[in-house]
């Protein structure tokens, strides 16, 4: 302070114009930490800009976001889109489990019936169809039939016809349009008539309730051949029918 004091003096003295007057000047001498302090000045405002500009050096980075998320429109992800229908896929006709049929059948072959001392054998024709139902190797089925029969007894020379109308029922398995095995069962009324070698006839009402087993293999898609045999009552007697079998087949 008695420097600055003294150099103010000096400064008034020397001047041309004694009466201006300058503002006292004060001195000061530098203490130990004032350099630690300009130091730590200098040191904030240079961290201070530096992080400003990196916060600040990248104007787009939002707008980059945004961009980066899906854009409206774009194929790949339209969620709108239906999903697949599975029922709009073909079906596979190999693959099914059910399927339906008619067997017209014709059947020819033998009969033979015994009655205490009366014996007849012959002839016996089948005509009619089967409905049959097929699940899997699983077969079900029936339908009507016409039954006829002509049958000689040797020993006593009389001749005897049967007509029956039958119904049939047959249940078994296999495999669709290759072969099958079954049982069979049929009941069926009718007419009978006898003539002996006098020439006397008597038509009398017949009853024919036969039970057997019977198969067929496909020889082609819709024709197939095979075999049955029945056992049954015949009113009085008890009798036997054996048949070769030839089916045409219809359906799906």
């Amino acid at each position: 302070m008695i420097a600055s004091t003294l150099l103010q003096t000096v400064l008034l003295t020397a001047s041309p114009h004694a009466g201006f007057a300058l503002p006292p000047l004060e001195l000061r001498f530098m203490q130990p930490g004032d350099e630690e302090g300009e130091e730590g000045g200098e040191e904030g405002g240079e961290e201070g800009g530096e992080e400003g500009g990196e916060e600040g050096d990248d104007p787009l980075a939002g707008d980059e976001e945004v961009a980066e998320g899906p854009v409206e429109g774009d194929g790949d992800g339209d969620a709108s889109a239906p999903p697949a229908d599975p029922s709009a896929a073909p079906e596979d006709s190999g693959g099914k489990r059910k399927n339906k049929e008619w067997n017209l059948q014709i059947q020819a072959g033998g009969e033979f019936f015994v009655s205490g001392q009366f014996l007849a054998k012959g002839a016996s024709f089948r005509f009619g169809a089967w409905k049959q139902l097929w699940i899997r190797g699983f077969m079900v089925g029936g339908g009507p039939f016409l039954h006829y029969s002509i049958l000689v007894d040797p020993a006593a020379s009389d001749t005897v016809g049967l007509l029956t109308f039958n119904g049939d029922f047959i249940i078994g398995g296999g495999k669709y349009q290759k072969f099958a095995v079954f049982f069979h069962a049929t009941a069926g009324l009718g007419i009978g008539h006898v003539s002996d070698n006098g020439g006397d006839t008597i038509i009398v009402p017949i009853g024919r309730p036969l039970a057997g087993v019977g198969g067929y293999g496909h020889i082609t898609e819709r024709i197939s051949i095979g075999g049955l045999v029945d056992f049954g009552y015949y009113v009085v007697a008890v009798g036997v029918d054996a048949m070769i079998t030839l089916g045409f087949h219809f359906g799906k």
